[in-house]
């Protein structure tokens, strides 16, 4: 009985980083979305060229390219969240399925 415990407690854990890591996704998109609204209002795409423009004007100012970081750094942390959720996923149905047989071994 023992082992059931431990198993159920593993899986609320890990229930509980798969909520976690779907709010810091939501919150990391909404930060994207922002950042990304706001290089379309000084006219820069996301890669921190002005875009409309025959040539690549690099006269960006330092913030600007800031931005353009700060939403790269953000997809990059989304994807890290994403990889999370898919193991949190995964963790959770094999500690389903398994029913603590793997813990009575020990």
């Amino acid at each position: 009985e023992h082992e059931s415990t431990g198993n159920k407690a593993v899986v609320n854990e890990t229930e509980q980083l798969l909520a976690d890591s779907k709010q810091k996704i939501v919150v990391l998109q909404m930060n994207k979305l922002r950042f990304e609204q706001r290089l379309n209002q000084i006219g820069l795409n996301v890669t921190g060229v002005k875009g409309n423009s025959d040539e690549q004007d690099l006269e960006v100012s330092g913030n600007d390219l800031k931005l353009a970081s700060r939403i790269e750094d953000i997809r990059h942390r989304i994807q890290i969240e994403s990889r999370v959720i898919v193991g949190a996923k995964n963790m959770v149905r094999t500690l389903n399925s398994s029913g603590g047989k793997g813990e009575k071994e020990h």
